[in-house]
C-alpha cells in the first residue's frame, strides 16, 4: 500500500515520463507505459526511502543533543494555579491504605472485565472518600460492587426470614 506521499512523488515522476513519451515509445515500443510506470513507481519509493533516513538522522541527533525541556513545569503550575471553586469544580481526592491500593492494582490487571469495571470502582471509591476517611481493606467490596453487595444483604435477609418460618 503506497502512502499519500509516495503517491504524490509518483504522480510527479509519471508526469515527467510522460512528457519524455516519445523517447520511451521509441526505445521500448509498446511496453513503454509500463517501463514509465515502473521507473516512477520504482523512483517514488527510492525518494520515499532517502526522505524517511533523513528524518530518522534529524530526529537522532535532536535526542542525542540532550533532554527536551518542559513546556510546562507541573510542580511550578500546581504551585502557582488559581484555586479551584469547590462548589463548582470540587476536586475528587481518594485515601487509601497501602494494602488496598495493592489489591486494587491486582483487581484493574486481573479481574476487571471492562472500562467501565474501573470507572464504577474509581466512582465508588471516589463516594467512600467524601467521608473524609482513608479506605481500607474493609471497603473493598463495597468499591468492587456495592451492587451485588446489596443484592448479597437482600439475599441473607430473604434465606433467614424463610428459616426462620
Amino acid at each position: 500500500m503506497a502512502s499519500p506521499r509516495q503517491i504524490e512523488l509518483f504522480n510527479k515522476f509519471y508526469s515527467q515520463y510522460k512528457n519524455k513519451a516519445d523517447d520511451f515509445i521509441n526505445k521500448y515500443g509498446a511496453e513503454a507505459p509500463k517501463v514509465m510506470y515502473g521507473r516512477a513507481m520504482k523512483l517514488a519509493k527510492n525518494t520515499m526511502d532517502k526522505e524517511n533516513k533523513q528524518r530518522i538522522k534529524e530526529m537522532v541527533k535532536t535526542a542525542l543533543k540532550g533532554p527536551v525541556e518542559e513546556e510546562i513545569n507541573s510542580a511550578e503550575f500546581i504551585q502557582t494555579r488559581n484555586p479551584v471553586d469547590a462548589e463548582k469544580n470540587p476536586i475528587d481526592v481518594v485515601k487509601m491504605d497501602v494494602p488496598l491500593l495493592i489489591r486494587m492494582m491486582e483487581y484493574a490487571k486481573e479481574d476487571a472485565e471492562t472500562d467501565m469495571d474501573l470507572h464504577a470502582a474509581a466512582e465508588n471509591m471516589i463516594e467512600l472518600s467524601k467521608e473524609d476517611r482513608i479506605l481500607n481493606m474493609d471497603d473493598y467490596n463495597t468499591i468492587i460492587s456495592p451492587d451485588e453487595e446489596k443484592q448479597l444483604d437482600e439475599l441473607v435477609k430473604t434465606v433467614m426470614s424463610k428459616l426462620k418460618k
